[in-house]
């Protein structure tokens, strides 16, 4: 374990927060019992909840700092959370995930034993639970690894081809750590949405190491209903085309149809009315990504900035909130 001037606190757990009662309390109770809990503080941003959330975190050894409702930034937001956290290293997550291990959090400062590294990255994944998705339950093909990256001369990662610099760059504020001298020198930037997959980029460009550790899992979960699974793909194709100038492939509807109907046809945990359930609900996800896909292509198709500002503002004037099955 890396000393630490204060060892009361090593770990500044940040959460930013809004109607969360349906799963803050899971979402607390994997933090406080986490083998390092001892040494950690937990911080909630909360950004005007009318729901119970700021009742139930109240029952845990949380500071709620309060917010309007108005001012919530995905990027500036978080940075509130930094300017207030005491540890060395700053956790951040959201409050419909929980971590699946109880050794989650030393796993990954433990990877600050090398000095070089600034930022970790673990993986979120879907748990087989019957309340949600089985066609995006977490079913792992693989070993888990650590993978780390580090261009010392930043020209070798600038010089890269965009899909490539954006395949390293998908870091994910659902379940990562800085430290946060890091953080201090390169804080999160005005967005509202990847602020955590620009950082990424810049850190790389500064010469600084990351690494993803797809061992360390965080359960994570949005009910994806039409108009959610619309929002937030076009935000995305936004986000990786503004830092990126990447624009989204042409959907691969028959193969991601045939994906889903061989998934819920091999599962054998759940019955014939909830697989139509799912299929329905699967159609209306893949629907509402495939036509944000399009409108944003045509938006994006002769790089006139104005059309694709305007598409923005017509389609994510609001940030899309997840939610849970029956929220």
């Amino acid at each position: 374990m890396i000393p630490n001037s204060n060892p009361a606190i090593l770990i500044s757990v940040i959460i930013p927060v809004k109607n969360g009662a349906a799963t803050i309390r899971q979402c607390l109770q994997s933090l406080v019992g986490q083998t390092i809990a001892r040494q950690m503080e937990i911080i909630l941003i909360d950004s005007g909840s009318t729901d119970d959330t700021t009742r139930i975190a109240a029952e845990f050894p949380a500071r709620v700092l309060s917010i309007p409702a108005e001012s919530f930034n995905h990027g500036l937001t978080r940075n509130l959370g930094v300017d207030s956290a005491k540890g060395e290293f700053l956790y951040f997550t959201v409050q419909d995930a929980r971590l699946a291990a109880e050794d989650a959090l030393q796993r990954m400062v433990d990877h600050f034993t090398d000095k070089e590294i600034m930022g970790v990255c673990g993986k979120q994944a879907v748990p087989a639970e019957t309340d949600k998705n089985p066609v995006h339950w977490h079913r792992p093909i693989s070993a888990p690894g650590v993978q780390r990256h580090h261009f010392p001369d930043a020209a070798l990662y600038t010089s890269l081809p965009a899909r490539r610099r954006l395949e390293l760059s998908r870091w994910d504020n659902v379940n990562a750590m800085y430290r946060r001298c890091a953080l201090q020198q390169l804080p999160f930037i005005q967005a509202d949405f990847a602020e955590d997959m620009f950082w990424a980029r810049s850190a790389l460009e500064k010469g600084w190491a990351i690494v993803y550790d797809t061992g360390v899992v965080t359960w994570h979960y949005h009910h994806r209903y039409y108009s959610y699974a619309f929002r937030e793909t076009f935000i995305l194709h936004y986000s990786v085309y503004r830092y990126f100038n990447i624009l989204p492939d042409y959907p691969s509807v028959m193969r991601r149809l045939r994906a889903i109907l061989g998934i819920l046809w091999k599962e054998r945990s759940i019955g014939w009315r909830a697989k139509w359930y799912w299929f329905f609900h699967s159609l209306s996800d893949l629907w509402g990504n495939c036509l944000a896909t399009m409108r944003f292509r045509k938006a994006a198709r002769d790089g006139d900035e104005k059309a694709i500002q305007q598409a923005y503002r017509r389609y994510c004037s609001t940030v899309p909130l997840g939610r849970v099955k029956g929220q």
